[in-house]
């Protein structure tokens, strides 16, 4: 994915912080790049921080461009398994 950028998410993604993630990243979105978010050394994401997935994704469907989610933890990837988000979202292992 030549024209990604890279995103590391934060170690807690909470209402107290997801705003500001969503702002950072929705500029990424405008300046026709893919987006690769990276949850290597994030240890909690709350029902807000969820929220900014899903508006990224949606966001970026409607753009043509990517949503990668790398490095999930097995926690998180059992909550996107479970509301059933897992089956449109690109979760690399």
């Amino acid at each position: 994915m030549e024209n990604a950028k890279i995103y590391e998410m934060p170690a807690k993604l909470n209402q107290a912080n997801s705003r500001i993630h969503e702002d950072n990243l929705m500029e990424f979105v405008d300046k026709d790049k893919d987006l690769i978010l990276d949850f290597k050394e994030n240890l909690y994401v709350s029902s807000a921080g969820i929220r900014v997935v899903l508006v990224l994704h949606r966001t970026c469907e409607e753009n043509g461009h990517e949503l990668i989610l790398r490095n999930v933890s097995e926690a998180l990837k059992e909550i996107f398994d479970v509301t059933g988000y897992s089956r449109f979202l690109n979760i690399e292992s």
